[in-house]
Formats: structure tokens, sequence, C-alpha cells
């Protein structure tokens, strides 16, 4: 945030905004940059990491890629004791995905509604 109007009101705002730099006028250009610099790297998508999960059963040869796609999400998901934010987070997709995934597997018959 760049303004020539700073006031402790409009750093609290911005705080609450999740803003990356509260900058006043007159600055250098320098200090932008680096405000942009820090803003770019903040919105940079972080790879889901890799966990080991000796938890998980080993795929069975001979299962489909949905078979296993379908184990690997539900043992994700009874690892994280139901909570399906946490289970997407820890896949790396969406919510959206995973309750449209979980929808399929309930119309199946793998899971309970």
């Amino acid at each position: 945030m760049l303004t020539g109007f700073a006031s402790i009101d409009a750093a609290k705002e911005a705080v609450h905004l999740d803003v990356v730099e509260f900058l006043t006028k007159p600055c250098h250009l320098g200090e932008v940059e680096q405000a942009l610099d820090r803003a770019l790297r903040r919105m940079a998508p972080t790879p889901p990491a890799i966990v080991d999960r000796p938890d998980l059963p080993p795929p069975t040869a001979g299962m489909t890629l949905e078979e296993v796609e379908r184990q690997h999400i539900l043992a994700a998901l009874q690892h994280n004791n139901g909570n399906r934010t946490a289970t997407a987070q820890e896949l790396g997709i969406s919510r959206r995905t995973l309750y449209y995934k979980l929808e399929e597997y309930q119309k199946q018959g793998f899971i309970e509604g």
C-alpha cells in the first residue's frame, strides 16, 4: 500500500487487509521494488508437500488409477478425521474437487451419506 495520507486508521485497515508493505509518500523507488518483490513471492503458489504416509496401504497390482485415487483420498480423509478442508490441502486439490469426488464415491456406494 502506498499512500500520501498516512494515518493510524489507514495503517490499521492495511493490517486487516493483510498488505505486504505500508509505504508513505515520498518513498524511494527501491522501497517500492522491494515491496513488489515481497508481494510477488507471497502470491507464488506453494507446491503441495509430499508427505510420507506409511499408514497408507500400497497400491495393489491390477488396481485402476481411479481405485488408487479413491483409496488415497479416503485414507487422507480418515487421516484428517473427516476434515475436508485439511484433506483437500493435504492432497493439493480444491475443496470443490474433493466434494465432487466424495459425492461420486457416495453414489457408487463406497461411502455412506
